[in-house]
């Protein structure tokens, strides 16, 4: 169950990540059940912050909010990270998520 990659805090909603850099696409693939984490794929490289960039910028878009309310938490050199999406609530990132995911 997706919904587990989520979880919701005071300052809005934390997303576990599995990103894949250096796609041929941006998207959000599906769900890792054994890491927990939500698999997503952009095309930049994993260079010089080009890959994270790509990544607030596309998910921004995704869950239409400002990417300056999306920041990485943790996993800044990673592929497996953390991102809080600030004022948002789980129930509406899930409602967004689910369009791609299905339910969670």
């Amino acid at each position: 169950m997706w919904s587990e990659a989520l979880t919701e805090g005071s300052d809005g909603t934390y997303i576990e990540l599995d990103v894949t850099p250096g796609s041929g696409s941006q998207s959000i693939k599906g769900y890792d059940e054994w890491r927990k984490r939500i698999k997503v794929s952009v095309k930049a490289e994993a260079r010089n912050g080009r890959a994270n960039s790509e990544l607030i910028t596309f998910l921004g878009k995704f869950l239409k909010v400002p990417p300056r309310r999306i920041n990485i938490t943790s996993g800044e050199t990673t592929g497996q990270k953390r991102v809080l999406v600030e004022g948002m609530d789980k129930k509406s990132v899930m409602e967004k998520l689910g369009e791609v995911l299905g339910p969670g």
